[in-house]
């Protein structure tokens, strides 16, 4: 009875640990990827804010520092988007989102076995008294 109580008990910390530690990384990547597609967004619209001013000003000086402020901003937000997209991608690898999972997979199956052992052990105790 004690090893399916423990069993039991091990399987709701792990589903709670489904529900907060390995849901997190899987509720995490696509806020991640939006993150960077959002930089990117506001880094175009803002290229062509000033684009746009290019056409405007007749101060050659200006133009020059419009554009030079458009290849300033694109190439930082290339280098930052490259940069968390690789974070991502080695968080998902073999970084933490690996560890959570295995944790949640390793408690699911010491729970079941122990639930498992548990039973049988229940039923040769009655199997015994007969």
């Amino acid at each position: 009875m004690w090893l399916e109580v423990i069993g039991l008990t091990i399987l709701l910390i792990g589903a709670l640990w489904q529900a907060k530690m390995s849901g997190w990384w899987d509720r995490q990547l696509p806020e991640w990827q939006s993150q960077i597609q959002e930089d990117v967004n506001l880094t175009v619209l803002n290229s062509l804010d000033n684009i746009a001013k290019i056409g405007i000003s007749n101060d050659t000086k200006e133009k020059e520092r419009i554009r030079e402020d458009i290849r300033s901003k694109v190439n930082e937000t290339v280098n930052k988007s490259l940069s968390e997209r690789d974070k991502r991608d080695k968080a998902m690898e073999n970084g933490q989102a690996a560890i959570f999972w295995s944790v949640r997979d390793l408690l699911m199956i010491v729970g079941a076995l122990l639930l498992v052992v548990g039973k049988l052990v229940t039923l040769q105790g009655i199997k015994s008294e007969e």
